[in-house]
């Protein structure tokens, strides 16, 4: 997960992991970056550590909306 977010930063994408839950990461992706972000995260979780049977990772997408003072934001989530 530590590398996750280490390669987040280094292609430069400006989505950030906003919660860690044991394996389960939930990310606030910018527009734009999601098919970046899904495909940084399956190889990175992927190769998290070499183990004998491939490890399976899992992506689930949730968008929100949130009005702050009249102005509407959706973020979109990815879930592993």
């Amino acid at each position: 997960m530590l590398n996750v977010e280490k390669a987040i930063s280094n292609e430069k994408l400006n989505s950030r992991l906003l919660l860690q839950v044991h394996d389960e990461l939930i990310f606030e992706v910018v527009g734009g970056e999601e098919s970046a972000l899904t495909e940084l995260v399956r190889r990175e979780m992927a190769a998290a550590y070499t183990l004998r049977a491939p490890l399976d990772v899992s992506v689930g997408k949730n968008i929100s909306l949130s009005t702050n003072q009249g102005v509407t934001e959706a973020s979109s989530n990815i879930y592993l």
